[in-house]
């Protein structure tokens, strides 16, 4: 019976490809509804509608709809009691749920096409924590960026986006979405695409394999860290269960220029001096704030400025929400900041069990890996990535950049017996001990959001969990993917080692371009560096040698075959530990080690942990595997914004002369694509569209560095 299900879903499935029903056009910040009604349709004719339990209750977005029409027979299966079922059909009793492998389309659901639109545009007056941001490069006039939402199986996401900026191109990537067969719609410039060049637009489209939550952010240098992102959730089952679905949660880091870096580095000391007055005598601690403000008034600075300074007198937000002065100590902001983020939970009845929350935690920094907790409360975690995993409990969550968690937190906090119980609680986002972003100068810099059970809006007075804020990921032996996989032998090195090795590696002067100071393309100093203008997609037919500058290694292997690398990190460089993201896939953990390899080694073949993050250790290293299914490019690099600047990353080419027989030369594909770099080209090779601003030194506004210092992802 199940085999019958999975093969008219398949069928149907294809279908559904071909003839791309249409929907409305998303408007507002959230998506229009698709249908007017609410509930299961029980007509055995069509398939069901319903709203699904991870939508957002009220308010923007609560009226999305899961719209399974095409799939007759079936019904909406999650209930309070049983998250893990998501369709069944009671004739045949086969189910799409928790325990179906999402990466087969002969059994994923089949949904409906969606479509939205994101215009991309410069916010000069972003006020995310009481300071103003006059380079915020935002969609739709909003930080975060829209909320896009699909539901597993729909047959197609489209999203148009426009670019209205003056000075920047951009592309957009759909972090961790599988692509499966497209490549050409994983948004990353120079290698699957041209920029979109400003007033130009491009339209991405992608069907919808996986459940859980991500975000989708600019991949044009590091311009997603000025607003360029926002939330993504494809509504699914969960390995347990839940009441509500609160809408997701994006941390992130957020930082100024101060006024030292603007003038000649004799005001150093006038710097050094604002912020230690109080240590020379009590009564200068007000002039101290005042220069400190005098400092903070000249805003926060770009990404593209940072990356070539650093981000000085940071704060932490939470889903765009920050406050200065609590991170600084200040009495007073240049602006007002804005309230923290807040969540309502019911307090637990008298008769009867606590209501659970599934929370979705998301890491969206420039450069920051987070610990997230919540004071009193138990996080149950049941998801990593796209991964849903075996529940397992902790009072604290290590996130990495691009890293996310679906945690069930009940409403039930934990105090001691015969206290009071308060009504209010922090919500805690400490910065891990991994890298340079300074930790707050006031005791209590981390408290970002509140869990508020009534109507007082007092600030909480409870009392943080001890955490841990060592630079880990969470422990992967807690961590047990519901899907299981067995991981084969390498194919990449048939003598029975561990695959190909890649060594991070640092140069404080480089020679490769202006910024090149990481690199992962090997056991030799190799940093990335794209050509916007002439991407890797549209030279899927060469058969000779590659730019050296593209990094780009073969990977010539069955779709079954599997690949390992070993990740190793580089000693005594200044970074310490980095996020890895690969595209495409997610990737087997098969070790991870704080040791220099090959101490321990002991790679895990039995159904390892899985996710498209992974955080390696600063000496150690780390063994991913990933099985050669899908023909393309696929960047893997490093998320600490300005490291992929660097060039900390390289190209996987997977199944080149299949790639090149899905999008010919001569195809529709493309002349799409080669469309979008013939208005990149006019744009790029038009000096007087180049910015002239503060750094430039010709008519055309070249600074010494040329038009991109960077590696242009």
């Amino acid at each position: 019976m199940q085999w019958t299900g999975s093969f008219w879903s398949s069928v149907t499935y294809v279908i559904n490809i071909l003839t791309l029903s249409p929907t409305e056009w998303a408007t507002g910040r959230f998506q229009t509804p698709l249908l007017a009604h609410d509930g299961f349709n029980q007509n055995a004719l069509e398939g069901p509608v319903f709203k699904p339990p991870t939508r957002r209750l009220d308010g923007p977005g609560s009226d999305f709809y899961c719209d399974y029409s095409a799939m007759k027979g079936f019904r909406n299966c999650s209930t309070f009691d049983n998250r893990g079922c998501w369709l069944r059909n009671d004739e045949t009793g086969f189910e799409y749920n928790i325990e179906k492998n999402y990466e087969d389309l002969a059994l994923t659901p089949i949904g409906i096409t969606r479509r939205y639109r994101l215009d991309l545009a410069v916010d000069k007056s972003l006020n995310a924590d009481g300071m103003n941001f006059a380079e915020g490069k935002v969609f739709n006039k909003t930080y975060p960026g829209p909320w896009i939402q699909a539901c597993w199986g729909d047959v197609t996401v489209e999203v148009i986006v426009n670019n209205k900026l003056d000075f920047n191109g951009t592309s957009i990537h759909w972090h961790g979405i599988r692509q499966l067969n497209t490549m050409q719609m994983d948004g990353v410039n120079g290698i699957t695409q041209c920029p979109i060049a400003p007033n130009d637009s491009f339209v991405y489209r992608f069907k919808v394999m996986q459940y859980g939550s991500s975000w989708y952010h600019s991949h044009f240098s590091v311009q997603y860290a000025d607003g360029a992102l926002g939330p993504l959730t494809f509504h699914g089952p969960s390995s347990a269960s839940y009441d509500e679905a609160k809408t997701p949660i994006l941390m992130t880091d957020w930082g100024e220029k101060p006024l030292c870096l603007f003038f000649d580095c004799s005001l150093a000391i006038f710097c050094y001096i604002s912020s230690s007055l109080d240590l020379i005598h009590p009564m200068y601690s007000d002039l101290k704030i005042m220069l400190l403000a005098l400092n903070f008034a000249i805003g926060h600075n770009s990404a593209f400025e940072a990356i070539q300074s650093t981000l000085k007198n940071a704060t932490i937000l939470l889903n765009g929400a920050g406050n200065i002065t609590r991170y600084y100590n200040l009495t007073k902001s240049p602006l007002d900041v804005p309230k923290p983020y807040t969540l309502h939970f019911q307090r637990k009845p008298d008769k009867g069990r606590a209501k659970r929350y599934l929370l979705r935690i998301i890491n969206t920094s420039f450069e920051s890996t987070f610990v997230f907790s919540i004071d009193n409360h138990v996080l149950k975690v049941v998801g990593a990535d796209f991964v849903p995993i075996k529940p397992y409990e902790t009072n604290f969550l290590h996130v990495g950049i691009g890293q996310r968690y679906h945690v069930i937190v009940e409403a039930d906090p934990k105090v001691p017996k015969g206290a009071s119980v308060p009504e209010n609680y922090w919500i805690r986002t400490y910065r891990a001990s991994c890298f340079r972003f300074p930790n707050g100068s006031k005791d209590g810099y981390e408290e970002t959001g509140i869990i508020r059970y009534g109507e007082s809006e007092a600030e909480p007075d409870t009392k943080k969990w001890p955490v841990n804020l060592d630079c880990n990921d969470e422990p992967y032996d807690r961590m047990e993917p519901i899907v299981r996989w067995a991981i084969g032998k390498p194919a990449n090195d048939p003598k029975g080692g561990v695959g190909e090795n890649f060594t991070v590696l640092f140069d404080q002067a480089p020679t490769n371009f202006p910024l090149a100071k990481f690199s992962v393309g090997g056991d030799t100093f190799n940093p990335l560096q794209v050509n916007w203008g002439n991407p890797t997609f549209l030279n899927l037919a060469n058969v000779g040698k590659w730019n050296p500058l593209w990094v780009v290694f073969p990977e010539t292997y069955k779709p079954t075959d599997w690949v390992w690398l070993v990740l190793k990190g580089g000693g005594g460089n200044p970074s310490n530990a980095h996020p890895i993201h690969l595209h495409g896939h997610d990737f087997a953990i098969l070790q991870t080690s704080t040791f220099p390899f090959p101490a321990g080694l002991a790679p895990k073949r039995d159904n390892p942990m899985r996710r498209d993050v992974v955080l390696l250790p600063a000496n150690g290293y780390v063994i991913i595997a990933f099985k050669t299914d899908n023909p393309g490019a696929w960047i893997m690099h490093c998320h600490i914004a300005y490291h992929a600047s660097f060039g900390l990353a390289l190209q996987m080419m997977e199944r080149r002369e299949n790639a090149t027989a899905m999008w010919p030369a001569n195809g529709t594909v493309a002349a799409e694509i080669g469309r979008g770099c013939q208005r990149w080209n006019e744009w790029a090779s038009n000096c007087s569209n180049w910015w002239t601003g503060p750094g430039t030194k010709s008519a055309c506004g070249v600074g010494e560095d040329g038009f991109s210092p960077d590696s242009g992802i």
